[in-house]
């Protein structure tokens, strides 16, 4: 299966943990490295508080808004609402996800900036 289709619950969630390399060493950076500790615990809880706080701020700063922006509806698609809202601990494959996030994400905007 190729990994965008992947609709593994911890693999969709590492998946969306990559928003600490869009901050990076901002202070928003350091808030969400300090949740990385709570994230695979309780993934739903972290989620929604790095979304709520975090997330819109640094999409806005970034000058591949529209990029990130679909990517993230596109992570959220994939999921199923019930295994989204789930209370349960993550599997280790979750960094997996987040790996495969960055690297696609990385590869997008480097094609951007060489198209242009």
């Amino acid at each position: 299966m190729d990994n965008k289709d992947n609709t593994d619950r911890s693999f969709l969630y590492g998946r969306l943990f990559w928003p600490r390399k869009i901050c990076g060493s901002t202070k928003k950076g350091v808030e969400i490295s300090h949740l990385m500790s709570n994230f695979s615990a309780d993934p739903f809880r972290v989620w929604k508080h790095i979304e709520e706080r975090i997330l819109l701020l640094a999409i806005e700063t970034s000058p591949h808004k529209e990029l990130i922006n679909e990517e993230l509806e596109n992570i959220m698609y994939l999921f199923n609402e019930v295994d989204f809202s789930m209370l349960k601990p993550l599997q280790a494959d979750y960094t997996l996800g987040m790996y495969y996030e960055d690297k696609m994400l990385r590869d997008l905007i480097k094609e951007l900036k060489d198209n242009k």
